[in-house]
């Protein structure tokens, strides 16, 4: 998950600043700081020896408003401005946390981050980011929970029968065979809630459709727009 951040003012003291709270932060989401690894039975764990997160400090010649509006980011942009590093390659070796700060010559900066899927979903994300920002402003955020005794099965469990965490499917779909020869190209389309309710008019003008979903509507139209 990546996020970015803009702020249009800053100072000399804003990386200390943030590399100080952020250690903080990291005191009671100590997970982030740490690896994915493999136990002895081939499960997916935490290792929390790593204690590390990476910090990235860049500059550039730009100023703010020549990056756009972050709310619709352009994939271009967000490559750099949250750091990914180039040499990671296994699922294994990405971090679970990292952090950019980039400085404009505007005076302003942004603060991109990127929290790796496996540890945290939107929410608890958010979470992570809103205490930081209060440890930042000299707060002290409530402690998040890490016990696992709330996943623990029940004494004696319902599930009785076998029961594999993932079941390995022969790959029968040759998906690869059809991009061998494309090369693909990241495009951003910005759908507003007007454009949205003439696309769901169209889709019901016919009146074998009562009503349709956001999500169908786009997907279908994607679909008619696909080259033959």
């Amino acid at each position: 998950m990546q996020t970015i951040y803009a702020c249009r003012t800053s100072s000399e003291t804003t990386v200390d600043v943030l590399k100080q709270s952020l250690a903080k932060a990291l005191v009671h989401f100590y997970p982030l700081a740490g690896a994915i690894g493999l136990d002895s039975e081939g499960r997916f764990v935490v290792n929390c020896s790593k204690k590390s997160v990476a910090f990235v400090e860049a500059i550039t010649n730009c100023t703010i408003d020549m990056i756009g509006d972050l709310r619709v980011p352009d994939p271009d942009t967000s490559r750099k401005l949250v750091y990914m590093d180039p040499n990671i390659k296994s699922f294994l070796d990405l971090p679970l946390l990292t952090v950019q700060v980039t400085k404009f010559r505007c005076g302003g900066f942004t603060l991109g981050l990127s929290i790796s899927h496996t540890m945290a979903d939107g929410i608890s994300g958010m979470t992570f980011v809103n205490s930081w920002a209060e440890i930042t402003r000299g707060g002290s955020p409530a402690a998040p929970f890490h016990g696992r005794s709330y996943l623990q099965a029940r004494v004696p469990p319902i599930h009785k029968g076998p029961y594999d965490d993932f079941v390995q499917m022969a790959d029968t779909s040759d998906m690869e065979s059809l991009y061998e020869k494309e090369r693909n190209i990241n495009r951003m389309f910005t759908f507003s809630p007007e454009k949205i309710a003439a696309i769901k008019k169209a889709a019901l003008a016919d009146g074998r459709l009562r009503g349709c979903s956001t999500f169908s509507a786009v997907a279908a139209l994607v679909w008619r727009a696909r080259r033959p």
